[in-house]
């Protein structure tokens, strides 16, 4: 007898069929109301992909740097209502990241001369071998930079999409 625990209902709800008709409606209350909720945040619990014209952006972005051949493998998550996860393989122009750590953008100029004065004082196997170890440490420090600022550039463009998380993952190809 609910109606003696302080909660006083209109006579006629006092009644089993009343209260039987009222359960009904604040059951089905209760269950329109979760499956509203639910059906509103199914993308949010469920993760999806970004827009296919949103990716093909990026994509057509990355590619336009002179640094990036092409971008494969891309798959996107978008994780709550403000997360995005990104990942893809890229593969890098070598020469143009060459040409971007010794300057050689115009030939003949100062820096390829002074290629050609260095590589002409190469007197010895070790000379040669410390020369070219020199320059890959330089290029993997370059391409690991050229990594960051693509990521950087993934970032921005993400943000702008009102994402405030971003987890991506960049890889050579």
């Amino acid at each position: 007898q609910y109606w003696k625990l302080g909660a006083t209902p209109a006579p006629a709800a006092r009644t089993p069929r009343a209260h039987s008709t009222n359960v009904v409606i604040m059951a089905t209350s209760v269950v329109a109301g979760s499956s509203l909720l639910l059906t509103k945040n199914t993308r949010a619990l469920v993760g999806e992909t970004l827009p296919v014209e949103f990716v093909e952006y990026l994509i057509f972005t990355l590619e336009e740097d002179d640094i990036v051949n092409s971008v494969h493998d891309v798959k996107t998550e978008v994780l709550g209502l403000d997360t995005v996860r990104f990942k893809a393989e890229i593969e890098f122009n070598a020469e143009a990241i060459t040409r971007k750590i010794k300057n050689l953008y115009n030939i003949p100029s100062p820096e390829s001369a002074k290629l050609l004065e260095q590589m002409r004082g190469l007197a010895s196997e070790e000379g040669a071998e410390d020369w070219v170890m020199r320059n890959n440490a330089m290029y993997q420090t370059a391409l690991s930079s050229e990594l960051q600022r693509i990521e950087d550039i993934l970032k921005r463009h993400l943000a702008e999409a009102h994402f405030k998380t971003f987890y991506i993952d960049l890889e050579l190809w």
